[in-house]
């Protein structure tokens, strides 16, 4: 996984769709400027009901993890 902090396609695709709507060079509504938005929720749900529904035992290491890490749990076990 990259752990860069840079700008990804779809924020650069919302900022440019933004300002080109702010600007009216395009007259598009504002569900079709959000687009990019809305793919990312759809691939964020996607990829937590993937995850939710595996049984692959890294993906539950993976989540044992999070949830010690959610729950300040950081170096305990249990």
């Amino acid at each position: 996984m990259d752990s860069s902090n840079g700008m990804g396609c779809l924020s650069v695709a919302q900022i440019v769709l933004v300002i080109l709507k702010l600007t009216e060079l395009i007259s598009w509504s504002w569900w079709l400027v959000l687009t990019p938005v809305w793919i990312f929720l759809l691939v964020l749900i996607l990829g937590v009901i993937a995850l939710n529904v595996s049984d692959d035992e890294e993906v539950k290491r993976t989540k044992k993890d999070i949830d010690k890490i959610w729950n300040g749990k950081h170096g305990e076990d249990n």
